[in-house]
């Protein structure tokens, strides 16, 4: 389950970035990347934070749980975009 939502965002990210150059939206390609870096941050310190003080195996499959409802929660974010043509 885990590597699914990996894989599904993945190929998400892949699209959205060749339709933001095929767009030639230099700008907002660098701000959608800084972005997204942002969230990779977030969803590292977020997933972090809800295991901590758990022990294994409880503490790596809280980890694993976060991890995909957060991919599930990007990708939902990323659906529509750009969102201009």
């Amino acid at each position: 389950m885990n590597e699914d939502s990996e894989r599904q965002l993945s190929a998400r990210l892949i699209q959205l970035r060749r339709d933001l150059d095929t767009l030639s939206l230099k700008e907002y390609r660098t701000n959608f990347d800084r972005d997204q870096h942002a969230w990779e941050v977030y969803k590292r310190a977020h997933c972090q934070y809800t295991a901590t003080g758990m022990t294994e195996p409880a503490s790596g499959i809280q980890s694993t749980v976060c991890n995909v409802l957060e991919n599930h929660k990007r990708l939902d974010t990323l659906k529509n975009e750009p969102a201009f043509p």
